[in-house]
């Protein structure tokens, strides 16, 4: 959120002004050298220059006061900008993802303890021994593959959280500032539209499209399992065994059939942290993408 005493905003407001007042005085003084030798084009060109820096100047302050409000609207009714509830958002799938490699770890110490035990009958060379639980660990194996994928995932969701944080703090502070100041230059106003639609598009549609996912995920969740993410209900609502107690809670249901019916449940569970992890943020990169491509003419040529 922009304060008056940011060092982010000190050095840009002179820089910004020169700039605006460099390409004035050049727009100005075409013009005079146009009426001096009657020459036609250059007075329509520096007109043409004079409007550009009148539409650079508006649309600099559009795009840096529509962050401000935006930011203020949403802090006073939901007590936190765009960014903050993408973040609050992330950390609940984050804590998610965490909570459920931890319960994970601990069904499969429980599976390789149990699946190595041996029965033993009879003495001596006559005697025979046997797996007590036979097949746990094949389900052992199976939860060590299912809990590979969620590494990867959890570090996307990292991965989204550091990219939020980077362009919260650049966008209009780094990305809009350069756009302003080269689209006052003829040669390199294609590249400021391009600058300019980014940073609109990285500050206001990308965390927009978290709160869709916010929207979308969170009740989906809420009904599949009866509580909200990351609650502290995982441990005895994600499946009807507790992990954190690995001898009751595998000596109460040591059936195979039944420790892999309780773990059936993972793979639902992990569908809710690869969708956040993988399909959302390709969207939202997809929604971002088509704007700017799409906005970026618009911002170079100005308000026609």
């Amino acid at each position: 959120m922009y304060k008056p005493d940011n060092p982010a905003y000190a050095g840009l407001i002179p820089l910004l002004s020169l700039g605006m007042v460099t390409m004035a005085f050049a727009a100005a003084l075409i013009f005079m050298l146009a009426q001096i030798l009657k020459a036609g084009e250059w007075e329509m060109q520096a007109k043409s220059e004079l409007y550009q820096v009148f539409v650079t100047a508006i649309w600099g302050l559009v795009i840096f006061a529509s962050a401000v409000s935006v930011d203020q609207i949403t802090t006073a009714y939901a007590g936190g900008t765009m960014f903050d509830a993408s973040h609050a958002y992330l950390s609940s799938v984050i804590c998610l993802s965490t909570t459920a490699a931890m319960q994970m770890e601990g069904y499969k110490i429980g599976l390789q303890y149990f699946s190595g035990m041996k029965s033993r009958y009879y003495a001596g060379p006559w005697g025979f021994s046997f797996p007590t639980y036979p097949g746990f660990e094949v389900i052992e194996r199976a939860v060590d593959l299912v809990q590979m994928f969620i590494i990867p995932f959890t570090s996307s969701l990292y991965v989204q959280v550091i990219g939020l944080d980077v362009i919260h703090a650049a966008a209009i502070t780094v990305l809009l500032p350069a756009a302003v100041l080269l689209r006052l230059f003829p040669p390199t106003r294609e590249a400021a539209g391009f600058l300019m639609a980014t940073a609109f598009a990285l500050y206001f549609i990308l965390p927009f499209t978290y709160l869709i996912h916010k929207e979308v995920m969170e009740p989906l969740y809420l009904k599949e399992y009866g509580h909200a993410m990351c609650s502290g209900e995982e441990a005895s609502s994600v499946v009807s065994a507790d992990p954190t107690n690995l001898f009751s809670a595998m000596t109460s249901r040591l059936r195979p059939d039944r420790v892999a019916a309780d773990l059936l449940k993972y793979p639902t569970l992990i569908s809710y942290i690869a969708i956040q992890s993988v399909f959302l943020p390709a969207l939202s990169m997809i929604l971002v993408v088509t704007f700017i491509r799409s906005a970026t003419k618009f911002f170079s040529q100005g308000m026609e």
